[in-house]
């Protein structure tokens, strides 16, 4: 006869981790997190977001608060933890994400590190033009144009 007072299994949440905190991780982690059992963590190496539609906004002298949005408003409603840090290296054997203040264990793991400016190898575009993916650059071009 099957014991009455066992307690019934636990089911374990799926850790996942995601790493990048641009367009694709953190639409990767707030579709995620609308999944049962699941934990979802978003680590990235800044406090914020950078919604790059609306950086030449900034650039020509418009409130940043268009542009960078915290990533804890993003996430107020506690569906994903966010981990501002550095990630430095993966242990897939350890599943193990190593980052610069410690490790983060994970079930699965997602990739979502952005986009850097590509100048496609055409000699002096580097040095005669201005980016806009952060808001140091951003602030070189107001500065600009500014002086102009």
């Amino acid at each position: 006869m099957p014991d009455t007072n066992a307690h019934p299994r636990q089911k374990t949440s799926q850790k996942i981790v995601v790493v990048g905190g641009g367009f694709g991780g953190v639409r990767a982690a707030l579709e995620i997190a609308k999944l049962a059992d699941t934990e979802v963590t978003l680590v990235s190496d800044r406090e914020e977001f950078y919604y790059y539609p609306t950086m030449y906004l900034t650039a020509i002298g418009g409130s940043d608060e268009l542009s960078v949005i915290p990533l804890s408003q993003i996430f107020a409603d506690d569906s994903v933890t966010v981990v501002i840090a550095k990630a430095v290296a993966v242990d897939p054997d350890k599943k193990q994400l190593v980052l610069e203040t410690g490790s983060l264990p994970y079930d699965k793991i997602i990739f979502a590190l952005g986009v850097v400016t590509n100048y496609f190898g055409i000699p002096g575009l580097a040095e005669h033009t201005f980016g806009i993916k952060s808001l140091h650059e951003v602030e070189e071009l107001k500065r600009h144009l500014h002086a102009q």
